[in-house]
C-alpha cells in the first residue's frame, strides 16, 4: 500500500518511508508548470538501489494554500491508482516541499512516436496503445473509495502526451494533476477551464458537470488522429474548435484521408458532441476497438511496439545507460543536482548528514551494489521520462558534467504554440514547428529561440550534453493600453476628424477589444485557463 508521509520533527533524522529507503539525486529530468522531476535513486538496507522519480512542488509557489492543495490531492488521488496501465505512485511526503515518489519509466511518451515514427507507428499499433489506455481509464472510472463510494475519477486530460509507452511493450496513463473527483479539493473553480483544447468535449469546454465521457471524447480524437494521419483540430484557430464544439460540428477522419467506414463509425462515435450519444464505458469502446483489431489485424501486438522502439531510439537508450552509470559511480556532491529546499528529510543519512554533504567516495562494496543497480536498471534511459515532463511545463534541460566524445550524435526536438512561431538555434532558422536536428554533443552553450509577431520572444541557453526534448509555450505580449475618450492630445500637426470618422469604434479601442480573446486563454501558474466571456 503507497503510503503518505509526515514532515519530520527538527530531532527526527529524517523521514521513515515505508521501504526503508532514502533517495539520492540523480539528473533534472524536466520542470514542468508547477513541478520540478529528479530522477533518483532509493538506497535501502543491504545495499538495496531502486531507481525513482521525484516529483517536487516548485518552491516559489509552495506557499500558495491552494496551489499546495492542488499538488496534495493529485498525490493523494494517483496513490490510490494501482493498475498495470497507470503511473504507479509508491509514496507522498507532505515534506515543507510536497513530494511525490514514482515508477521511473523507460520508454517515450506517445507524442514522441507520433511525430518521429510517423507512419512507421502503423495504425493498427496505434490501436493496441489506445486499447491498453482505455483499460487504465476504465480501472481508473470504476475505482471506489475504501468504504466503497465511487470516487468518480474523470482524468479530464487524456492526450498522447499523458500516455507513456515503455521500451517492453506497455502503455500507461500519466498525470492526473487536473482529474475531477468526488472531494472538494479537487474541484474546478467557476470560470476556470483545465485541460487541451484539443482533447476537450463540448461540456468541458463550457464549464457543465463532466463525467468518464469526458474522456471517451478525448480517446475519440485519439483514434481520429491515427486513422487520419494528422490531429482532429490541425491548424485551426483556437477560436474556430470552440465554435465548432459548441455547434457541435465534428469532421469526420474521412475528410483527410480514405478510412474504414467501421472504424470511423467507432470514433464519430466516441466523439459525439452530446455525452449520451458516446460509448457508456471505456471497458465498451476498448470492446469495440479489439474486435475491430481482431479481425482486420489480429497478429499486431505490443510486442510489435516495442520492437518498433528498440530499434528506434537505440541511440537515445545507449547515451542515457552510459550517463546515469556514471552519475552512480560518482561522488554524490561532484556530480548530482542540488537537493530542493525542503525535502531534506528524503534524502538524508541515517546518520541525519544530506547526501550534498557526504564527500568521501562511496567504499567498494557501495559501488558494486550501485553498478548491479545499474545493471538491473535493463538498459536504463531518462529520455523518455524527460520528454513527458518537459512537455509538462514548457521548458527542461538535461544535464551532464562530463563532455561526451566529439563524435557524439544527439537529437534535439523543439516544438513551439503557436505553431507560426519561427524556431531558430544559435542564430541560424530551423525548418518547420516542430523541428528536429542532430547535433555534435558538447559543452559550450547554445541559444534557442523562438519568436512570433504579437508574442513576447522566448530564449534559453542550453547545453548539448544529451538528447533534448523542447516543448515551448509563447506568451501574449501585453495589450497597450487605449488612451481614454476623454483625452487631448496636443499637437500642431493634429487633423480634426471628420463627423463620418467621429462615428467609428477609435482603431486602439478596436485592437484592445480583439486582443481580449486573442488568444481567448492565458496562463497562471503554468495551467492554461480559457477566458470565458470568449467561448
Amino acid at each position: 500500500m503507497t503510503k503518505v508521509l509526515e514532515e519530520s520533527s527538527p530531532e527526527n533524522t529524517g523521514v521513515q518511508t515505508m521501504s526503508g529507503l532514502r533517495y539520492r539525486p540523480l539528473i533534472e529530468l524536466g520542470h514542468g508548470g508547477m513541478a520540478n522531476v529528479l530522477l533518483s535513486v532509493g538506497r535501502g538496507p543491504s545495499g538495496f538501489n531502486k531507481l525513482v522519480v521525484l516529483k517536487t512542488m516548485r518552491n516559489e509557489l509552495v506557499t500558495n494554500e491552494d496551489l499546495r492543495k492542488m499538488f496534495l490531492a493529485e498525490a493523494r488521488l494517483s496513490a490510490r491508482l494501482n493498475h498495470a496501465n497507470v503511473v504507479q505512485v509508491y509514496e507522498v511526503a507532505d515534506t515543507a516541499l510536497p513530494c511525490i515518489i514514482m515508477e521511473y519509466l523507460e520508454g517515450q511518451p506517445m507524442s514522441v512516436l507520433l511525430r518521429a515514427l510517423r507512419e512507421q507507428f502503423t495504425l493498427p499499433m496505434q490501436l493496441k496503445v489506445i486499447s491498453e489506455v482505455l483499460a487504465g481509464l476504465h480501472y481508473s472510472h470504476e475505482l471506489s473509495d475504501y468504504d466503497g463510494t465511487p470516487l468518480n475519477i474523470v482524468h479530464r486530460d487524456v492526450s498522447p502526451q499523458n500516455v507513456f509507452i515503455t521500451y517492453d511493450g506497455v502503455a500507461k496513463v500519466l498525470d492526473f494533476g487536473i482529474a475531477k473527483t468526488n472531494e472538494a479539493t479537487n474541484q474546478t473553480q467557476a470560470g476556470v477551464i483545465k485541460g487541451k483544447l484539443s482533447y476537450m468535449p463540448r461540456e468541458q469546454l463550457l464549464g457543465e458537470p463532466v463525467d468518464r465521457r469526458a474522456d471517451i471524447y478525448a480517446v475519440g480524437c485519439m483514434l481520429w488522429q491515427a486513422a487520419a494521419g494528422s490531429k482532429l483540430w490541425h491548424e485551426v484557430s483556437e477560436g474556430d474548435v470552440m465554435r465548432a464544439l459548441i455547434d457541435g460540428r465534428i469532421p469526420k477522419p474521412s475528410s483527410k484521408r480514405s478510412v474504414d467506414p467501421r472504424l470511423e463509425v467507432i470514433i464519430m462515435r466516441a466523439l459525439a458532441p452530446n455525452a449520451s450519444d458516446r460509448h457508456p464505458t471505456a471497458a465498451d469502446l476498448r470492446r469495440q476497438v479489439d474486435q475491430y483489431l481482431a479481425d482486420k489485424s489480429p497478429k499486431t501486438s505490443m510486442r510489435d511496439v516495442s520492437e518498433l522502439m528498440l530499434h528506434a531510439f537505440a541511440e537515445q537508450r545507449e547515451v542515457r545507460k552510459r550517463q546515469i552509470h556514471q552519475v552512480l559511480s560518482a561522488v554524490p556532491s561532484e556530480i548530482s543536482p542540488p537537493i530542493p529546499e525542503g525535502i531534506e528529510p528524503l534524502v538524508r543519512s541515517a546518520t541525519g548528514v544530506t547526501t550534498n554533504k557526504l564527500l568521501a567516495r562511496p567504499n567498494k562494496s557501495h559501488l558494486i551494489w550501485m553498478a548491479m543497480a545499474a545493471v538491473l536498471a535493463a538498459v536504463v534511459t531518462v529520455s523518455g521520462t524527460f520528454a513527458y515532463f518537459a512537455s509538462r511545463g514548457g521548458h527542461a534541460q538535461v544535464q551532464d558534467s562530463k563532455k561526451p566524445a566529439a563524435s557524439a550524435q544527439i537529437q534535439i526536438r523543439i516544438s513551439a504554440e503557436p505553431l507560426a512561431a519561427t524556431l531558430s538555434v544559435d542564430g541560424r532558422t530551423l525548418e518547420g514547428n516542430p523541428a528536429s536536428i542532430k547535433v555534435t554533443g558538447d559543452s559550450s552553450e547554445h541559444e534557442i529561440r523562438a519568436t512570433l509577431t504579437g508574442y513576447e520572444d522566448y530564449n534559453k541557453t542550453v547545453r548539448f550534453v544529451g538528447d533534448l526534448s523542447l516543448e515551448i509555450m509563447l506568451h501574449p505580449m501585453p495589450a497597450v493600453p487605449a488612451v481614454p475618450a476623454d483625452t487631448v492630445v496636443a499637437s500642431p500637426k493634429l487633423n480634426v476628424p471628420t463627423a463620418a470618422s467621429d462615428s467609428r469604434q477609435p482603431p486602439s479601442a478596436s485592437k484592445k477589444a480583439k486582443s481580449n480573446c486573442d488568444p481567448p486563454f492565458y496562463f497562471e501558474n503554468g495551467i492554461k485557463t480559457y477566458k470565458p466571456a470568449c467561448i
